[in-house]
């Protein structure tokens, strides 16, 4: 981030209260550039950043960035998915479906650079067919059970 203007708040009635700072930035997050700078003033009190000199501020800002537009809609997500082995196997029992599926919700965020697929598009993000449990450690203690996911006929 590079600091584009600081400005002091008000000095907080309570005396140990943090002083907080309006400090505009502009922002880069995992290599995206955004367009507008973004006020950090309910975090600028935080120390989990460090300030570079001038002279070390080019090794930083020589990488190349993406613009916030150009990687907005780069991962598409599938709008349902599987259900986990045991709730799977409850559903199917309960109404029938062989296949149930649930609904994927998506945070809302900046930093999201996730959307659902809409229909005419093939989704770039899968998720596993069936959630089984991978190979256990004691295999032994799994004897006789099916630990793929598919269903026994």
């Amino acid at each position: 981030m590079k600091i584009v203007k600081v400005d002091a708040q008000p000095q907080p009635s309570e005396p140990l209260k943090d002083r907080h700072v309006d400090i505009w930035v502009e922002k880069v997050f995992r290599g995206v550039k955004y367009p507008n700078p973004v006020n950090m003033l309910n975090v600028s009190y935080k120390t989990d950043y460090r300030l570079i000199p001038k002279d070390q501020e080019t090794q930083l800002t020589s990488r190349p960035l993406k613009n916030l537009n150009e990687v907005k809609d780069q991962k598409l997500m599938p709008q349902s998915m599987d259900l986990p082995p045991l709730l799977h196997r409850l559903v199917s029992k309960e109404t029938g479906n062989p296949r149930p599926q649930i609904t994927v919700i998506i945070n809302k965020t900046d930093e999201n650079f996730y959307r659902f697929a809409e229909a005419d598009e093939t989704p770039t993000v899968q998720f596993p067919r069936n959630m089984g449990l991978g190979k256990p450690t004691s295999p032994n203690l799994y004897k006789g059970l099916n630990l793929t996911g598919d269903e026994q006929k």
